[in-house]
């Protein structure tokens, strides 16, 4: 059987220490999928942006309106290259 890539020092199992990196590298690499396909479903258009209207759409409540005192608050926010 073949050395595992986690296994640093070679002997063949895995410590606790090597354990942790596997498993906090297998959780980046869970929750960067999650980020993914979270901007994704924002991203309507797939111009790699969220864009004003998107974000308007995607926070609409159930009678088709979206706080407008929330949304210029989320884009002052995290629009930081106004």
């Amino acid at each position: 059987m073949g050395q595992l890539k986690a296994d640093v020092d070679g002997n063949g199992t895995l410590d606790y220490g090597e354990f942790v990196t596997v498993t906090v590298h297998l959780q980046k690499m869970e929750n960067d999928e999650h980020f993914r396909r979270a901007f994704l479903f924002f991203d309507k258009d797939e111009s790699g942006y969220i864009e004003m209207d998107e974000l308007r759409e995607a926070l609409m409540d159930e009678y088709g309106e979206t706080d407008g005192e929330v949304l210029n608050d989320i884009m002052r926010e995290v629009d930081t290259d106004k």
